[in-house]
C-alpha cells in the first residue's frame, strides 16, 4: 500500500497502521480499520459497501470517507474507542463531549459497541459533581437512552421529576428539562410526556392526601366521656388549637396555601415537609390542662392527632416514585410502571441512587 501522507495543517491519527479506510473529519483525517467500523457499525458498513461510490477503495487500496459536519473530538473518541485506543482526560469529562458522543453514535448506529464509554463518561461526571443537585439530569437522559443504560435512564428519569423547576404554566418540553432541541430529536418523544404525567400525578397526590389530613379535623367524633355539654366547647377549641398550630407550622414553611406551594419543585416541597416540627401530645394536654379542661390522664383526641406519623407516611408515599423503566419505554407497553419479567432492572426494586447509596435527591442539598 502507499503511504498515507497527509498535509502538516491536518492532524493526522492513525487507529489502526494496516487500516484501509481514511476518514476526512473538519480538522483532521483518521486511519481506520474497515473490518472494525463495518462490525461496529451497520451505517459504515453500507457505505463502505459497493452501493456507494465514496466507500470504493482507490488505486492505493483504501476508501475515503468524508464526514466534515459531525463534531472531530467525538468522531476520533468513537474510532480509537472502536479500536481500543481511547485514552481518557480530564477534559474530556463534561456534559458537551458526552451529548456529541451520543450524537454521532446515534447517527451510525454504534451505541451498542461504545457502551462502556458511555458508562464511565456518566461516573466520572458523578464523581465530580460536589452535589446531586449540581448533576445536570436534563443532560443525561439522551445518552441513557442511547446508550441502552436501563439504571441511569431509571435513576435521571426519577430525578427529573422530584427536581424539575417550576412546572406552572411550561409545558412539559425539552427546554423544561434542560436539553437541547438536537438532543431531545434522539428520544421519542412520549418519555418527556410521561415524565409530565409522572410529576403532575405526584404533586397532585401529595397535594390530595395533605388535604385529606387537615379537612376529617373538622369532623372528628367527640368521645363519649366529653359528651357532657361543658367540655364541648373546650374540645373543640382544642381541636382548633391543634389544628390552627399545623397550619402555621405549614404556612411558616411556605407550604400553605397548599395551591401556591406546589409550584415549586417536589424535592423542594418534600425538603420542607422534612423540617416541620409538631407539639406532642404532652405539651398540647399542658396546655388543656393549664386552663382546667383536662386533667393529664384524660388527653383528648385533638392533643393526639399524631401530625408526624401520618406526616411521615404521606412523605414516605410522595418518595415512592422510581423512575421509567428503559425497557418498558422502548417496549411500549402500557403498563410502564408495572414491569414484566424481560425487564433487565427489576421493578419495585431501589437501585444505588435510589436507595440513598449515592445521596437522597431532595435532601442533599440541605445536607
Amino acid at each position: 500500500m502507499a503511504d498515507f501522507n497527509v498535509s502538516q495543517q491536518v492532524q493526522h491519527a492513525v487507529m489502526d497502521p494496516e487500516g484501509d479506510v481514511i476518514l476526512e473529519l473538519h480538522d483532521r483525517t483518521l486511519l481506520v480499520s474497515s473490518k472494525i467500523i463495518s462490525l461496529a457499525s451497520p451505517v459504515f458498513k453500507a457505505m463502505l459497501g459497493p452501493s456507494f461510490t465514496e466507500g470504493r477503495p482507490d488505486a492505493s487500496g483504501r476508501s475515503t470517507l468524508k464526514l466534515p459536519k459531525d463534531d472531530p473530538e467525538a468522531i476520533h473518541a468513537l474510532f480509537s474507542m472502536l479500536h481500543l485506543q481511547y485514552q481518557l482526560s480530564e477534559a474530556d469529562f463534561n456534559y458537551k463531549f458526552l451529548e456529541n458522543l451520543t450524537v454521532v453514535a446515534d447517527k451510525y448506529d454504534c451505541a451498542k459497541a461504545v457502551r462502556a464509554l458511555s458508562t464511565l463518561f456518566t461516573q466520572k461526571l458523578f464523581e465530580l459533581e460536589k452535589t446531586w443537585q449540581s448533576l445536570d439530569f436534563g443532560r443525561l437522559l439522551c445518552p441513557a437512552y442511547v446508550f441502552d443504560d436501563p439504571s441511569l435512564f431509571r435513576d435521571v428519569t426519577r430525578m427529573l421529576v422530584y427536581e424539575s423547576a417550576d412546572s406552572n404554566g411550561i409545558e412539559f418540553n425539552a427546554s423544561r428539562y434542560g436539553m437541547s432541541e438536537e438532543m431531545a430529536e434522539l428520544i421519542p418523544s412520549e418519555i418527556l410526556a410521561k415524565l409530565g404525567y409522572a410529576e403532575r400525578r405526584m404533586k397532585t397526590s401529595l397535594q390530595a392526601d395533605l388535604e385529606d389530613l387537615i379537612s376529617p379535623l373538622l369532623h372528628q367524633p367527640i368521645p363519649s366521656y366529653r359528651r357532657r355539654q361543658k367540655h364541648l366547647l373546650r374540645l373543640r377549641e382544642c381541636k382548633v388549637e391543634a389544628i390552627n398550630f399545623f397550619l402555621v407550622q405549614l404556612r411558616s414553611h411556605c407550604l400553605w396555601p397548599l395551591a401556591k406551594a406546589f409550584r415549586e419543585r417536589l424535592s423542594d416541597i418534600l425538603r420542607r415537609l422534612d423540617g416541620l416540627t409538631f407539639a406532642n401530645r404532652e405539651v398540647l394536654c399542658q396546655s388543656c390542662d393549664s386552663k382546667g379542661w383536662v386533667t393529664s390522664d384524660e388527653a383528648c383526641d385533638a392533643c393526639n392527632l399524631g401530625f408526624d406519623r401520618q406526616v411521615y407516611g404521606i412523605m414516605e408515599k410522595a418518595r415512592a416514585f422510581e423512575g421509567l423503566c428503559l425497557d418498558c419505554v422502548k417496549s411500549k407497553t402500557a403498563s410502564w410502571q408495572e414491569g414484566t419479567q424481560t425487564c433487565r432492572i427489576r421493578h419495585n426494586v431501589q437501585t444505588a441512587f435510589s436507595s440513598g447509596a449515592l445521596g437522597d435527591g431532595w435532601r442533599t442539598s440541605a445536607e
